[in-house]
């Protein structure tokens, strides 16, 4: 499509300056050599990025919306955003830490292993070669072409699933069932520590002419109580005598 306004192309221009900084910047870079060597540890890395710059954002903004929320009682407001703040600090850290552990390639191999050792072992690779030389015009193929497809397969597929296993466990397992049973725990801990640091809790100590003037009412209401009571005792012995 040919852009022939001037006004148009200087508005393009102007609006692709950002997309270009995001382009020509080093961890975009970074990712873009990622995808070049592996594709599915690429696409891994930078969803778990995006879910984690979502939920940083996201925290900041619930906890912000909870301390200003005139909706909730002002004594309750520290301790919803403090519940906010770790379900949200401990959503980012317990996914990265998920993602690096399951994506470890000891633990990949461990797991891929177990589960597809069967389908990539040395004897279905032999009856796959007998199926493949059995058919028209690949009566020829030899054994290191049939090896290197074998692993290309192999590779790519431990790649998907390290992929998916690791999205998976960062997302569903750390997101969803771990950090929802630790959140509640150490949101008293957070709301102390973090939000109501510096903040004064107790009430003011009373000082010490205080306390005096305190002791000299409480006196004087004590007497007065009594007086009241030694009259009235008085006034009905006198009728009583009449």
């Amino acid at each position: 499509m040919k852009v022939s306004s001037p006004i148009l192309i200087n508005a393009l221009n102007y609006a692709s300056k950002p997309f270009k900084w995001i382009a020509n910047s080093k961890p975009m870079q970074m990712a873009c050599n990622k995808f070049d060597i592996t594709p599915e540890k690429a696409m891994a890395f930078t969803t778990i990025a995006s879910i984690v710059g979502k939920d940083s954002i996201g925290c900041y903004m619930y906890v912000k919306q909870s301390l200003n929320n005139e909706k909730i009682p002002e004594e309750k407001r520290s301790f919803v955003a403090a519940l906010d703040l770790t379900n949200g600090g401990l959503m980012i850290l317990s996914q990265l830490l998920m993602f690096f552990s399951i994506s470890n390639k000891k633990v990949q191999k461990a797991i891929f292993g177990k589960i597809f050792n069967k389908v990539f072992s040395e004897k279905s690779k032999n009856l796959y070669t007998t199926y493949l030389r059995s058919q028209p015009g690949m009566d020829k193929v030899s054994k290191a072409q049939v090896d290197k497809a074998f692993n290309s397969i192999r590779t790519t597929s431990e790649d998907t699933f390290s992929f998916l296993t690791s999205l998976i466990a960062s997302t569903t397992i750390a997101k969803r069932i771990i950090v929802p049973f630790i959140a509640t725990p150490m949101a008293s801990w957070a709301q102390e520590k973090i939000l109501n640091k510096g903040k004064i809790t107790n009430k003011p100590k009373e000082n010490k002419t205080d306390i005096v003037n305190n002791e000299k009412s409480e006196h004087i209401k004590s007497f007065s109580a009594q007086s009241n009571v030694n009259q009235t005792g008085n006034l009905l012995s006198q009728y009583l005598n009449k």
